[in-house]
């Protein structure tokens, strides 16, 4: 796994086996904070044409992730533009086999909640949607 940033609050690796960005919050962190992440991800996704991200929220002390309009309006957006065609959200208190469908264009982007990234990365390393 290749580590691009590595902040108390956030860490955003790559890891080239899996085609697939990690990207790990930790701790209190801002709204300027939470929105520079999340595009440095987008970047790094960009960069790498990875197909898989996992976003991983459970050392996270708050989730803007749940709530925040920006997230869905833009970043979302921005992540349908990428090659991601998984997106796997860890979380404490995750939904056991919940799927959601997003189409985009000629695409699809499936997401899915998972409670360790364990299962999270053997979902990502899994051929197909």
């Amino acid at each position: 796994m290749h580590s691009y940033i590595d902040k108390p609050h956030l860490q955003l690796d790559y890891d080239p086996v899996l085609g697939c960005v990690v990207h790990t919050w930790r701790g209190y962190f801002t709204e300027d904070e939470y929105r520079q992440a999340m595009r440095h991800c987008l970047e790094l996704l960009h960069q790498t044409g990875a197909r898989g991200l996992i976003v991983d929220m459970r050392t996270a002390a708050h989730d803007y992730w749940l709530d925040n309009p920006w997230t869905a309006e833009t970043w979302f957006a921005e992540l349908l533009a990428t090659d991601v065609r998984k997106l796997a959200v860890v979380t404490a208190a995750a939904p056991s086999a919940i799927k959601h469908f997003f189409p985009a264009a000629d695409s699809l982007l499936v997401g899915r909640y998972f409670s360790s990234l364990t299962e999270a990365c053997a979902w990502i390393s899994q051929q197909g949607i």
